[in-house]
Formats: C-alpha cells, sequence, structure tokens
C-alpha cells in the first residue's frame, strides 16, 4: 500500500552568529504540508530553522532507508550529525535517488500485483537478457547482504559479550526486565495425540489462492563467500552468554572506552549496507516478478505457481470446541518468569 507524504530536511541557523547553521540536521516525515509543522516548531526558537522537504510515495520506507544509511551519524531520535555541505553532497542526492526508484518500484509492484492474480500455464520459459542481469544483480545483492549482516552481528555480539555482570554499557547498551506471563499451546503435541478420526474432526479442506515466488539464483552462503568472516562470526557469537542474570540489574553500568565506542560506531555504521543491499533485493525481486507474465517458472531464475489450492488447515475453535479438557493439558508455561533483552542504542549521544 502507497504511503505518500513528505520527507523533511531540518537544520537552524544561529541568526547571532553571522547566520552560522549548526551541525545538526532532523531527517522527518509528515502527512501534512511541511511548512504548518515546522512553523510551529519555529514558534520559540530564537534560531532560524530552514528546510528542505521532499514528496515521496513511500514517505516511511525512504525515512526508514534515510535512518539506516546514515545511521552512523545520528545523535539523538531524528537528529544527526551531518553539516550543510554532506546535506547537500550526500543526502539531497540520496533521497532524489530513492524517490526516482520508489516511482519504478510501486510501478512494478502494481504489474505484479496483478500477475499474482493470474493462474500460472504451467510452463518454463529461458530468461530473457534483461531478465538474466536482474536475476544477477539479485545474487550479488544477496550475497553483499550476508556479508554485511554478517559484519553487523560481530560488532553486534562483541558488545553483547562486553556486558559481563554489568546493567549495560554506559550511552551504548541497556538491558530491560520483561515478565514472561503468556503460556503457550503445543499445537503438534496435541495433534499427535489425536487418533485420525479425531484429527479429521478438528480439520477442515479449504481452498485458497495461492501465490508464492521463490528466486532460484540464490547465491553462495557466508561459509562459502568469505571463510575468515564466517568463522570471525561464530567465534564472537560463542562468547555471548545464552541468558544474563537478573542479578546484572543490581549492578552498576559498564563504563564505556574507547574500545567499546569504536565497536557501538562501527556496528552503527554497518546498518548502512544492510539497507542498501535489502532496496537492491526488493527492487530486483519486484521487476522479475512484474516481467515473468503467466509463466509459471523463468528457467534458473524464479518458480511462481499461481493457483488455487487445496489443503486441510486446523480449526482450532471446533478443537476447543471438543477437546477443550485435553487442549488444556498442552498449554505450556512461560520457562521463566522473566527474562532480560539487550538493547543496543540506535544513536551515538557520545562526542
Amino acid at each position: 500500500m502507497a504511503d505518500p507524504g513528505y520527507v523533511y530536511l531540518l537544520r537552524d541557523v544561529d541568526t547571532r552568529a553571522a547566520g552560522a547553521p549548526s551541525d545538526y540536521l532532523k531527517l522527518g516525515k509528515t502527512k501534512n504540508e511541511p511548512n504548518k509543522r515546522i512553523n510551529i516548531l519555529q514558534t520559540g526558537n530564537p534560531r532560524l530553522i530552514t528546510r528542505n522537504w521532499y514528496f515521496t510515495p513511500e514517505m516511511t520506507k525512504l525515512e526508514t532507508f534515510l535512518h539506516h544509511y546514515f545511521s552512523g551519524d545520528r545523535v539523538r531520535g531524528e537528529w544527526f550529525l551531518i553539516d550543510s555541505t554532506r546535506e547537500t553532497n550526500e543526502v539531497i542526492p540520496t533521497i532524489e535517488t530513492h524517490i526516482e526508484e520508489q516511482t519504478a518500484y510501486l510501478g512494478h509492484c502494481a504489474s505484479s500485483d496483478l500477475w499474482s492474480k493470474v493462474p500460472d500455464n504451467g510452463q518454463a520459459r529461458a530468461p530473457t537478457t534483461d531478465e538474466q542481469t536482474l536475476s544477477d544483480e539479485l545474487r550479488a545483492a544477496r550475497e553483499a547482504k550476508i556479508l554485511a549482516e554478517a559484519q553487523r552481528d560481530i560488532h553486534d555480539a562483541n558488545l553483547r559479550a562486553a556486558i559481563g555482570t554489568s546493567n549495560g554499557i554506559e550511552d551504548i547498551l541497556s538491558l530491560q526486565l520483561k515478565t514472561n506471563t503468556a503460556w503457550t499451546f503445543d499445537k503438534n503435541q496435541f495433534l499427535a495425540s489425536l487418533t485420525p478420526e479425531e484429527h479429521n474432526a478438528c480439520h477442515d479442506l479449504e481452498t485458497k489462492w495461492k501465490s508464492s515466488a521463490t528466486f532460484q539464483n540464490k547465491g553462495d552462503n557466508l561459509a562459502t563467500l568469505d571463510p575468515t568472516l564466517d568463522a570471525n562470526l561464530t567465534a564472537a557469537k560463542a562468547l555471548v552468554p545464552s541468558s544474563i542474570s537478573n542479578s546484572n540489574l543490581s549492578n552498576p553500568p559498564m563504563a564505556k572506552t574507547s574500545a567499546l565506542i569504536a565497536e557501538h560506531q562501527a556496528w552503527l555504521d554497518a546498518k548502512r549496507d544492510v539497507a542498501v543491499q535489502g532496496w537492491i533485493i526488493a527492487q530486483r525481486q519486484e521487476e522479475l516478478k512484474a516481467s515473468i507474465g503467466d509463466y509459471r517458472e523463468i528457467t534458473g531464475v524464479m518458480r511462481w505457481p499461481r493457483g488455487e489450492n487445496t489443503a486441510s488447515v486446523f480449526n482450532k475453535e471446533e478443537a476447543k470446541r471438543l477437546f477443550e479438557t485435553r487442549m488444556i493439558s498442552f498449554m505450556v508455561p512461560p520457562t521463566s518468569p522473566t527474562s532480560i533483552s539487550v538493547v543496543i542504542n540506535e544513536t551515538r549521544p557520545y562526542p
């Protein structure tokens, strides 16, 4: 679904200091005409707010992309340490390119949506030259994303492993206590306990339209692409504790060090490549889906079976009506009443 709106860039200027612009840039979004929002922000602000804004068909996706693309520069919320030169040379061209790509992407999405409702003809065909190029670009982006995610995950693991007995890391990582009260239903064990007649009694034959595209030119895994990086990731993950003790919460946070700051900064920086490659993957997949027509397969590129599919579907409400007492015996309590999650700061509030 399209999400039209504005992405805006705000910066304030100290009119008492010969109009010196701040080095802080706000990257935000709004559904409404931006001047109204900016005028509200200007009220009571002694510094002059300068602004740029861009209408985009996918406002939220563009804002999210920018926040990941410039993740290494984010200092608080939507504020980034990006001076006016970088705004002109990096931010604005990135926005303009992304809007152009969004427009083409939505066109391909509209075409693929139409083809998703058309039964495939059961046939395969060879790819065109353009389709093979798209497939090769998709493979390259997938492999690049695997490498980028591995780099990010190494820094993530290094930060988690550094916690020790501390209550997080100052300005970098925090711990959050979560209460686990929800019981879960062990559906597989319940079904295994049923006779064939009982199984049939709580299942319905359901016919649904099925449309699921898969892309065959997947590329190599991390171990093949970069064995050293794969080994480093495995080693880093091995140092991360499987759980964190509640006693950590009673201790002070660990003081940040230059090494921890560098690790955190590297984790933030790594988010750019992941976002860039993810966006390329999304574009190439929609281009190929828009291109396949009513064929089931483009050989070596993608398969897209489309048609009605009848399957046996578990009817939980009917099962409850027939076997409520037995189902209760397959309710599983949480393994622990509390757990501690690790939250890595998405900003860098340090110099």
